[in-house]
């Protein structure tokens, strides 16, 4: 089983949550977080954070990051009560998220559940730390745009100063679920913070034990490559991803998660060959693992092997039917080979999964396009826009849909629309000086035209013909 499937994270501005309804939610999460500190054995302060109780017996997830150097630490509640961290109980390895147990002698202390609710594309999000401390303890922001990482999966960038305070804490939606854990990874060149989303969070079990005490809980070097190696993959640094992923796979050649990562780091480089090796490997140690077939059918679109890109994600969907991804991916992959009735089945079972995802609902409407359902595929368009507000391509499509419907106000608006986004968009301007021209607007059209000349000379010999041979 992956241990962790997606991750989310949130472009985010450092500003109190100000409405009524928000404060309100976060003063009931905030008793159950804690601020945590961490030291060494000359007790000097290593690390800060925060957590959050899970269950009432003192259950704590937070990120590991906090623990790496520490010898002992403390968990501090938002009433000021302090209790001794007895050490850690679970880990996430390739989130850096952990699982404390703290030492409350009450056991009673008030917990927040982990949601499967996953946040859509610019859904509004709260980080929230602990009143402890100086540092702002609220970040509101809305889910950014998406990565993919082998075996971790998705991951949305924040673009904000770090604030240490509220690594590890909870990333909660607007009705109070939690959504995500707060975490960062950090490497020589820059840093990255982002919240793994709780959908499907796993923690390994401490092997043999009920605790792992905290001194040996520091310089893991199984735990280093991977985090090393995750880090690099979050930062696109693909030469460094594959050396670490390789020491781990030496290490532990029964790891199917590791071959897949080192198979991502080697798409990163586009060695697609070794690439379909390393995924090989993960399906012959895992045969139920969907994300290596994935990943294969990337590898051979690459290579261009059509059928056998089909196949691979075919495979993957079988094992996980709800694997929209895959579904859109053999959309596109129907739609090269011009199988326009397939490509469309695929994308209405992604766009089914994944309401939210606009590129899907935007390949929907190019697959309908090319079957002459343009009453569909204006639907589709004006579903991707709505989702994705800068889709410029989407805009331009439903300019076209609208035309071939006779709707041409409603073309050239999509088009000006288009244009607004992307300047430069040779194909919009085309587009919208034929309509002008089919209305009847000729000095409109002949602006486009001299629009045109600086853009894209082609498409300006284009549109001069067209009105020419009219």
């Amino acid at each position: 089983m992956r241990k962790l499937i997606f991750i989310f994270a949130f472009a985010v501005s450092a500003v109190f949550a100000d409405d009524e309804k928000i404060a309100d939610i976060i003063e009931k999460i905030r008793p159950s977080v804690v601020f945590i500190e961490s030291f060494d054995r000359d007790d000097n302060l290593t690390a800060q954070g925060s957590g959050f109780f899970i269950d009432s017996k003192g259950s704590v997830v937070t990120s590991n990051y906090i623990f790496e150097k520490a010898y002992r630490a403390t968990a501090k509640t938002s009433s000021g009560k302090e209790y001794p961290v007895e050490g850690i109980t679970a880990k996430n390895i390739g989130s850096n998220v952990a699982q404390i147990l703290v030492n409350i002698p009450d056991s009673n202390a008030p917990f927040l559940s982990l949601s499967t609710k996953i946040p859509s594309v610019g859904e509004q999000i709260y980080i929230v730390g602990s009143s402890i401390g100086s540092e702002p303890n609220v970040l509101s922001g809305t889910v950014s745009k998406m990565l993919d990482i082998p075996v971790i999966g998705k991951i949305y960038p924040i673009s904000a100063p770090f604030v240490l305070s509220l690594n590890g804490g909870p990333a909660v939606d607007g009705q109070g679920n939690v959504t995500g854990v707060v975490t960062f990874f950090l490497n020589k060149k820059s840093s990255a913070e982002f919240a793994f989303s709780t959908d499907k969070l796993v923690f390994e079990k401490a092997e043999g034990r009920r605790i792992i005490p905290l001194p040996e809980n520091a310089n893991d070097a199984q735990e280093l490559f991977v985090k090393n190696g995750v880090a690099a993959l979050w930062n696109n640094d693909w030469a460094n991803a594959a050396a670490n992923f390789q020491m781990m796979t030496k290490a532990d050649p029964c790891n199917a998660d590791y071959w897949l990562c080192l198979g991502g780091a080697y798409n990163g480089l586009g060695r697609w060959q070794e690439s379909l090796e390393a995924y090989r490997k993960a399906v012959k140690i895992k045969p139920d693992f969907a994300e290596a077939y994935f990943e294969m059918g990337t590898c051979y679109n690459e290579l261009g092997r059509w059928q056998d890109t089909i196949e691979a994600y075919r495979r993957a969907i079988n094992i996980r039917p709800d694997y929209a991804p895959a579904y859109d991916s053999l959309g596109i992959v129907y739609g090269k080979l011009d199988r326009h009735e397939e490509a469309m089945k695929a994308f209405e079972q992604a766009a089914g999964l994944e309401p939210d995802y606009a590129d899907t609902w935007y390949n929907l409407g190019l697959a309908y396009s090319k079957l002459g359902r343009f009453h569909d595929a204006l639907k589709a368009f004006e579903r991707a826009v709505k989702i994705k507000p800068d889709l410029a391509e989407a805009y331009y499509c439903l300019g076209i849909a609208c035309g071939e419907l006779g709707r041409r106000r409603e073309s050239i608006e999509a088009c000006k629309q288009a244009i607004k986004i992307r300047p430069d968009y040779a194909n919009a301007h085309f587009y919208l000086g034929t309509t002008y021209f089919l209305m009847g607007d000729r000095e409109s059209a002949l602006e486009q035209y001299r629009i045109l000349k600086t853009l894209d000379v082609r498409k300006a010999n284009e549109l001069f013909i067209f009105m020419h041979n009219r």
